[in-house]
């Protein structure tokens, strides 16, 4: 568990959007979006990279994820798992 949750980019081939990782190991990440605009429902199965603004997390930063799934949560947020590819 990584608290405070980490402040990161999620990238697809379909959009590059803010979000917060709250969790990680060597299977996969968790993350959610806040005040997004983005449908679960469209980016389920996604592949994906993640960035940071610092080095912290850089193993988590070269590695490729394919998201299994995207819960909304209502108000915007988008509570996401992907796992290691």
């Amino acid at each position: 568990v990584i608290s405070p949750p980490e402040k990161c980019i999620i990238k697809s081939s379909n959009f590059s959007e803010e979000a917060y990782l709250f969790d990680a190991n060597d299977r996969g990440i968790a993350f959610y979006f806040m005040d997004k605009d983005i449908n679960h429902k469209s980016i389920d199965g996604n592949h994906i990279t993640i960035t940071f603004s610092d080095n912290i997390h850089q193993n988590l930063a070269n590695s490729r994820y394919q998201i299994v799934y995207a819960i909304d949560k209502g108000n915007n947020r988008i509570f996401c798992g992907a796992k290691t590819l």
